[in-house]
């Protein structure tokens, strides 16, 4: 019976563990400012990158964050800025180029050996003709 308990908790004990392992660095994003429906081409904005570490010790630096547009020309973007314990924003002004779907997206990556981390943001504009 004993026995029976200890592999109970040894079990429970390797489930919950499990998922805090595979955790990557969490990558948000948001419009600084007033969020429209539907974005004009060549309309300039300004988009708040949020990454948190989930990693206390990362062994990859803010710089090695790769972040890509597509359907958008990214013009610039602030330094770092750290906000919080393991929290750190930068702003990208961006100007929108849009797609045949009519979507301009933005991605943040994050690659190291434990996990990383990504995210996509997408806002929608006036198709490309």
């Amino acid at each position: 019976m004993n026995n029976f308990i200890f592999k109970v908790v040894k079990i429970l004990a390797i489930a919950m563990l499990l998922p805090l392992a595979a955790i990557a660095c969490d990558i948000s994003f948001s419009v600084d400012g007033k969020v429209k429906p539907k974005y004009e081409i060549t309309e300039i904005v300004v988009i708040k990158v949020k990454v948190e570490l989930t990693h206390n010790n990362c062994p990859i630096t803010l710089k090695d964050t790769k972040i890509q547009g597509i359907g958008m020309d990214i013009l610039g973007a602030t330094e770092w800025k750290n906000t919080s314990p393991n929290v750190w924003e930068r702003k990208l002004k961006v100007k929108v180029t849009s797609t045949k779907e009519g979507k301009a997206t933005v991605t943040a990556k994050r690659s190291c050996e434990k996990d990383g981390g990504w995210g996509t943001f997408t806002l929608m504009a006036t198709p490309l003709q």
